[in-house]
């Protein structure tokens, strides 16, 4: 034997409505469920404005500066990425661990033993990081790095770079090739 309720407002004892149903099936949950629910935030996909210069053998910090891309549009659901210094902190009471992702486009790469690499650094400390080689002559030299990084309230992330050329490399501000992103993980 099966029991059907049928309402259209479900309300808690108070009489506060906890979420409603426009009688087509789209249920809207009430503003009391705000910060109930999980979900992946805070969140960012950050781009760069500008194409940036990459000195040789310098780690340098990658100018992620705007969640406008040239075929791409990006986010920072809580604010939490403050664009003049590139660099995400993590919001009061958003402790936990985090999904982070970042790939850079280097352009001029002729190859023949130069190598890249890419960093994210933890309050001002390397935490994670990816080297390539590039043995063939080409023209660009693509780099992508992910990690899980536990991190707590105040604690800032940002993304570097460095090669291994004896001359400068520009870092191409495409946002298909470069660009920086990251989630809170639910229950891990």
């Amino acid at each position: 034997m099966s029991s059907i309720i049928k309402v259209n407002t479900f309300q808690d004892a108070n009489g506060n409505a906890l979420f409603s149903s426009d009688g087509s099936g789209t249920v809207t949950l009430d503003s009391n469920f705000s910060g109930v629910l999980p979900d992946n935030t805070p969140a960012f996909r950050m781009f760069m404005s500008a194409n940036q210069t990459l000195s040789a053998n310098t780690e340098t910090k990658i100018q992620m500066n705007t969640t406008s891309g040239n075929s791409n549009t990006g986010w920072d659901t809580n604010s939490a990425f403050d664009t003049s210094n590139y660099k995400f902190t993590v919001p009061s009471g958003e402790g936990g661990k985090y999904y982070f992702k970042g790939s850079v486009l280097l352009e001029y790469a002729d190859g023949l033993n130069e190598y890249g690499r890419m960093m994210f650094y933890v309050n001002g400390a390397e935490k994670a990081n990816f080297r390539q080689g590039m043995n063939s002559s080409g023209l660009e030299f693509s780099l992508t790095l992910s990690a899980i990084l536990n991190l707590s309230a105040n604690d800032y992330v940002e993304l570097y770079a460095i090669h291994s050329h004896s001359s400068s490399r520009t870092i191409d501000k495409n946002s298909r090739y470069t660009w920086f992103e990251a989630y809170k993980l639910i229950g891990a």
